[in-house]
């Protein structure tokens, strides 16, 4: 393992294989990617139903208005006050794929561009350490250059510090309207927290990329590696601890991943799946929420 070798840079074979175009097009793709459609599945469509997530009906419906246009229609202006039911006061976003890209996945998995494919690795080995050192570093604090030694060594290749910070400059991005969403949910005084699976050293960077800091109330920052604990953790992972320290009923959860959007429901919190690699946007996916008791 050898974090300053050298040997993996922008000119290497696997870095050049495909045509800048190509290259262009593909990482594009691998962005605007669903992570689920929110319209395909039936069992996914009743499990959201049944648990009074939001109304695919009225979703249906507004589709149905816009059928055959060549153009998306005009963005709505309705203000915040006029979207959320007026018992919610508190929003608690997820952070990647909601108003962030989710940096392990985006750095080491985008097409052509991430590490697995400049480095011409198996992606599905590269998926399953990285999914497994996410887990590790994401319930404690913990050092990035720890992180990368690591990854390095599991995979069994030469890491320089140029080359991983080719990769954040190019694949860490944000949600191009997550500064809009984020105003208008404040203008509105509407409360707004975090709850994340995260490290210590990339939440500190997706805050940056969206300029978190003002917005958010430091007593609704519910963080794994703070906590110790992830979501999934039934009886006192982070949906619990949120549970005790705000009023589940007038907050509204938003996840991009629909297992995260049953939790918070299980716990009695407003929840809303929406993720940013969908085509419709976050303001749309609120205006189609139905609040069900």
């Amino acid at each position: 393992m050898r974090l300053d070798s050298g040997e993996v840079g922008e000119g290497s074979a696997a870095s050049t294989a495909n045509p800048p175009k190509e290259r262009e097009r593909c990482y594009e793709r691998w962005r605007r990617r669903p992570t689920v459609n929110p319209t395909s599945g039936n069992s996914i469509r009743r499990l959201l139903q049944s648990r009074g997530l939001l109304s695919y009906r009225s979703l249906v419906r507004y589709r149905a208005t816009t059928q055959g246009t060549t153009s998306r229609p005009a963005e709505r202006e309705t203000r915040m006050d006029d979207l959320l039911p007026n018992h919610i006061d508190t929003v608690l976003f997820d952070l990647g794929g909601v108003l962030v890209c989710d940096p392990w996945e985006s750095l080491l998995l985008a097409p052509d561009r991430g590490l697995a494919d400049r480095l011409d690795l198996d992606r599905a080995t590269v998926e399953r350490v990285g999914h497994s050192l996410w887990r590790h570093y994401s319930i404690r604090p913990a050092s990035e250059s720890h992180y990368w030694k690591t990854l390095a060594s599991e995979l069994d290749v030469g890491l320089t510090s140029e080359f991983i910070a080719q990769l954040e400059a190019e694949l860490l991005f944000a949600n191009p309207r997550a500064e809009e969403i984020l105003n208008r949910m404040s203008e509105q005084g509407v409360r707004i927290g975090i709850i994340s699976d995260n490290t210590s050293f990339w939440y500190p960077k997706q805050a940056r990329l969206i300029g978190l800091e003002p917005y958010l109330e430091p007593k609704l920052s519910f963080l794994s590696y703070v906590f110790g604990v992830h979501k999934d953790l039934e009886g006192r992972g982070l949906f619990d601890i949120a549970a005790r320290k705000t009023n589940p009923g007038s907050t509204l959860v938003v996840d991009d991943r629909p297992q995260n959007v049953t939790r918070a429901l299980h716990h009695h919190f407003r929840a809303l799946e929406y993720s940013m690699h969908r085509s419709f946007n976050f303001f749309e996916s609120v205006a189609q929420y139905e609040d069900r008791e």
